[in-house]
C-alpha cells in the first residue's frame, strides 16, 4: 500500500458493478514487533441503474376494454408494475411482483400504471428507475351494436354483427389488416327509415329485370337474385363468391348520397366524399382505400381474388345495366373516386383478376360496402 500519512495507507483497486469484494489487512509496528491480527472489510458494489423499460401496452396506446396483458421489461433488471405509485416504490409492494401480468381494463378513457426496475440484488441492488405511463381504454363494439356508433377505434378485430339504425338491417363488420373498419356484408338499404342519426336518404327503387338507371336519379335495385337481406339478430351470410349475400345494387348518384355534383354526367369536381348512402359515421371507400384493402387482405394480387373472398367476404353480386349482369361471376363495388364526367372508379374482381380502381359508367348499379370513420 502507499503511505498517505503516519498510520494511514491506501490502495487503488479495480471494481465492477454488481459485485461483492472482501479485502484482508494485517499491520505491523515500525519497531519490528509482530504483525497484528488479520482484519477484513467487505465492499458492496451497487449495480448500475437500469435503462428505462420497454412497456406494453406502450405509452399512449388504445386498449380494448377487457383483459389486457401488461409487460414491463428492462435488460438485466427485475421490474414490477402496479396501479398506484406506492405499490412499486423501491421495487417493493404487493400489487404486482412479476414483469408480466394481466389487468382488467373496464374504464374508458385514460388508465395510468406505475413501474419500478432494479438491477442486482441484495446489498448490490441498484437504485430503482421508476416512472408511470398511460393507455386509453376503449369500449369495443359487440354483436348488436348500432353501426352509427362504431368508429375505427371501437371496431373489433374479430367479426361481429352490427345493425343499421335506419332500418335494423344486420351486417358483419371487422377491423382488417389495413387498420380500417369494413362492412363484410353488402349494403341493403332501400331509403327512408328512422332518422335518429340524420342519415336517411330518398331512393327510387326498382325490382325490374330490364330497363336502365340514369345519371340523375338516385336509384336502387332492391331485388336482385340472391339479395338475401338480413335484419335484427339474424346473422348475415358468410358465403363468398357465387351464392353469397348480394344485397342491393345502386347507381353512383345513390351511392354518393344523391349530392347534386354526383347526380349528373358533366361534373368531375365538387364531390364531398363524406356524404354517401352509408350510415352516419361511415363512408363510401375511395379507390385508394380499396387498393390498401387489396394489399392487406389479398397481398396486392391483381390475378387472384382469394383474399378478398376469404377475409373481406367478397361476393359476386354482379351489376345492373339494362338488366342484371354477371351475378355469380363478378364482384363490382362503387368507390367515391370519380374518373371523368360519366365514369367513376370502383373495385372489380373475379377469380383471376382484381382491379381496385376500375372505371365504370355512373348509371350502372353496383354493390356498396362502407368503411367506418377514423
Amino acid at each position: 500500500m502507499a503511505t498517505t500519512g503516519g498510520t494511514s495507507h491506501s490502495q487503488s483497486v479495480s471494481l465492477s458493478d454488481n459485485l461483492t469484494r472482501t479485502y484482508y489487512v494485517r499491520c505491523s509496528a515500525d519497531n519490528g514487533n509482530s504483525y497484528s491480527s488479520e482484519v477484513s472489510t467487505i465492499i458492496y458494489i451497487k449495480a448500475a441503474t437500469p435503462a428505462a423499460p420497454t412497456l406494453s401496452p406502450a405509452d399512449g396506446d388504445s386498449v380494448n376494454n377487457g383483459t389486457t396483458t401488461i409487460t414491463v421489461t428492462s435488460s438485466g433488471a427485475a421490474c414490477k408494475w402496479g396501479t398506484a405509485s406506492n405499490s412499486v416504490t423501491n421495487n417493493s409492494g404487493t400489487t404486482r411482483t412479476t414483469t408480466t401480468g394481466t389487468i382488467r381494463t373496464t374504464t374508458t378513457g385514460t388508465n395510468t400504471l406505475y413501474y419500478s426496475c432494479v438491477a442486482g440484488s441484495g446489498n448490490t441492488e441498484s437504485a430503482p428507475i421508476t416512472g408511470s405511463w398511460s393507455y386509453t381504454g376503449v369500449l369495443v363494439a359487440t354483436n348488436g351494436t348500432i353501426m352509427q356508433t362504431i368508429t375505427t377505434a371501437t371496431c373489433p378485430t374479430t367479426r361481429i354483427r352490427a345493425n343499421d339504425a335506419r332500418d335494423n338491417r344486420s351486417y358483419y363488420v371487422q377491423k382488417l389488416g389495413d387498420d380500417k373498419c369494413w362492412m363484410l356484408t353488402n349494403l341493403a338499404y332501400a331509403g327512408g327509415g328512422t332518422a335518429t342519426y340524420n342519415d336517411t336518404k330518398t331512393l327510387t327503387a326498382t325490382t325490374s329485370t330490364s330497363g336502365s338507371f340514369t345519371y340523375t336519379t338516385s336509384s336502387v335495385h332492391t331485388s336482385p337474385g340472391g339479395a338475401a337481406v338480413t335484419s335484427g339478430s339474424t346473422n348475415p351470410s358468410t358465403t363468398t363468391g357465387s351464392g353469397g349475400q348480394y344485397g342491393y345494387l345502386y347507381n353512383w348518384c345513390a351511392a354518393m348520397g344523391a349530392q347534386t355534383s354526383a347526380c349528373n354526367n358533366t361534373s368531375t369536381t365538387g364531390f364531398d366524399t363524406t356524404i354517401s348512402i352509408c350510415p352516419a359515421g361511415w363512408h363510401l371507400p375511395t379507390s385508394t382505400e380499396f387498393t390498401a384493402l387489396n394489399t392487406a387482405v389479398n397481398s396486392g394480387s391483381t390475378s387472384s381474388d382469394s383474399g378478398l373472398l376469404s377475409t373481406w367476404l367478397g361476393v359476386y353480386s354482379g351489376l345492373y345495366s339494362s338488366g342484371l349482369l354477371n351475378q355469380g361471376s363478378n364482384g363490382l363495388y362503387w368507390s367515391s373516386t370519380v374518373y371523368d364526367a360519366t365514369t367513376a372508379r370502383g373495385l372489380y374482381f373475379y377469380s383471376s383478376r382484381v382491379n381496385p380502381s376500375d372505371g365504370n359508367r355512373k348509371y350502372s348499379g353496383f354493390a356498396v360496402r362502407c368503411v367506418a370513420a377514423s
